[in-house]
This record gives structure tokens, C-alpha cells and sequence, in this order.
């Protein structure tokens, strides 16, 4: 459900936080500051990271053409990160699939 309460400058600043800190984690990965036995719990926050923004553009009221882009983006990166007991996270991937009809089958 599109957000009634939130203004567009509460979503901007959120936004923003968000993927300042996706850059950090992606740039400690990069550069191989993550040792390797928290590399997956790293990618999994940056997934998850991702997953907060996309649900809050939708949120803000983007267009669902424009997030479709998105959302293939994290289907495709899904997999490494796939938890089968991250029931909640799982239901909001899909979830969100079901946005736009057929949008699950394509990908």
C-alpha cells in the first residue's frame, strides 16, 4: 500500500541513507575489507538494503514501471543470499512480484 502518512522529503532522506550505506558494505567487499567468512552476511545486508529501498520508492508512490528494473535486479541476486527460514523476507520478495501481473513469470 502507497504510504498517506510520509512526505516526500522523509522518503528522499531514507533513500539516500540507504544507499550511502549500500555503497559502504559494496565498497568493504570490493576492496576485500570483508573477511571471507562474513562475506555472505554482508551481501545479505546489501540485498536486504535493497529490498528496504525498493519497497520504500514503491512506497513513495515511483512508478511500477520504473521499479520492474529494480526488482529483476534483486530476483537475479536472490539466490546467493537465499535463506529458506527467512520467511518474512521471502513473502516480500514476492510480495512485490505480484505488483504488476506477470511480473514473476518474466524472470
Amino acid at each position: 500500500m502507497r504510504d498517506q502518512i510520509k512526505d516526500l522529503e522523509y522518503f528522499n532522506e531514507f533513500l539516500q541513507e540507504e544507499q550511502a550505506r549500500i555503497t559502504r558494505f559494496s565498497d568493504k567487499l570490493a576492496s576485500g575489507g570483508v573477511k571471507p567468512e562474513r562475506r555472505l552476511p554482508v551481501k545479505t545486508k546489501i540485498h536486504d538494503l535493497k529490498l528496504g529501498i525498493l519497497t520504500a520508492r514503491y512506497s513513495r508512490g515511483d512508478e511500477l514501471s520504473v521499479l520492474e528494473g529494480e526488482y529483476a535486479e534483486l530476483l537475479k541476486s536472490w539466490g546467493e543470499v537465499w535463506e529458506p527460514d527467512n520467511y518474512n523476507k521471502n513473502l516480500n520478495m514476492i510480495s512485490l512480484g505480484g505488483l504488476k501481473p506477470g511480473l514473476l513469470q518474466k524472470y
